[in-house]
């Protein structure tokens, strides 16, 4: 009987599906014999029929935790759509927390961000496990302590008590885990802007990943960061085009407290190109009657060949800068 209805998950009819499902979570054996049959489907080639199974052990939920280290398993095959196989682990509870941290232990820092399933499912088990996420972050994996990262960082200010834990990632060795670090503190942090000597240290980093994640935490501040303009300016010049385009948005998030850098924006901008020469313009067009010695360079690129650079450069003509020179 288990047979067969493990055999009608994968049948065409969305009713037969779930009478099986039904069926198999109401087999008289319990768990103990359901649970070892959801395994083997687990390992099979067949994605839809492995789906079906995480379907199933959702349902069974704490009481399917026996099989979470084979839900692992199958989140991790290449080609699986893996919201069926987070659901399931995040029913499971914290029994499963462990499998999914064994999990992605190899699992490059590059592909472990807050999308990730491993995360996901982490996250979605929520603040009541704070404890065992705050434990990740010593772990002696690398991906471990990003796991707990992220899944505090997707927690956002329900995890602002680990703060403190998380600030000690800022001394990481790794640059990726530094810089992700300091996300994840801007997302938990119910005072932003007492983070900033994080951020002026973090702007100062050696890495471009560090600095990058600087000056974006920059501008998420606003106006409350004004004293970093200076290091705003220099970082216009960091040899990263991606720590020079958010150096641009964050003084441009500054607004008119980012007056002093109107002559480096100005001669970036005749230098620059594509994403970094729309951030800048954007900049300019906030910082007001300032910036004024770029409107030459702004009208010469109301003729260039991007759509998106000219409609820029009119935006910023018709605002303060514009309406100041008429």
């Amino acid at each position: 009987f288990l047979e067969l209805s493990l055999r009608q998950m994968s049948d065409q009819d969305l009713r037969i599906r779930h009478a099986a499902a039904d069926a198999i979570i109401g087999y008289p054996g319990g768990p103990s014999e359901t649970i070892p049959m959801l395994e083997k489907v687990l390992g099979e080639e067949d994605a839809f029929r492995r789906e079906r199974a995480a379907v199933v052990l959702r349902r069974l939920g704490p009481a399917a935790a026996p099989a979470a280290t084979a839900l692992v398993r199958a989140a991790q095959r290449p080609g699986t759509t893996n919201a069926a196989f987070v659901r399931a682990l995040v029913a499971m509870g914290d029994r499963a927390i462990d499998p999914v941290v064994h999990g992605i232990e190899r699992e490059t820092l590059e592909n472990l961000g807050p999308s990730h399933w491993a995360v996901q499912a982490l996250s979605g088990m929520g603040p009541l496990h704070l404890s065992r996420f705050e434990g990740l972050l010593q772990s002696e994996s690398k991906a471990a302590r990003l796991a707990g990262l992220e899944t505090l960082r997707l927690l956002g200010r329900e995890a602002s008590g680990s703060q403190k834990k998380m600030e000690a990632i800022l001394q990481d060795s790794s640059p990726h885990l530094r810089a992700r670090a300091l996300a994840a503190l801007m997302a938990v942090s119910r005072r932003p802007a007492a983070l900033m000597p994080h951020i002026e240290r973090s702007m100062q980093d050696a890495d471009f990943l560090v600095r990058s994640e600087a000056t974006a935490a920059v501008a998420q501040l606003g106006p409350s960061a004004r004293s970093m303009v200076p290091l705003l300016v220099h970082a216009l010049k960091y040899p990263s085009p991606e720590v020079q385009i958010h150096a641009a948005r964050a003084l441009g998030a500054l607004g008119t407290d980012a007056e002093p850098a109107a002559p480096a924006l100005s001669a970036r901008l005749r230098e620059s190109t594509g994403a970094l020469r729309a951030a800048i313009i954007q900049a300019l067009g906030r910082l007001g009657p300032a910036a004024a010695e770029a409107l030459p360079e702004l009208t010469l690129i109301l003729d260039a060949d991007s759509d998106e650079l000219r409609a820029a450069a009119l935006q910023t003509l018709g605002g303060k800068i514009g309406r100041a020179h008429v």
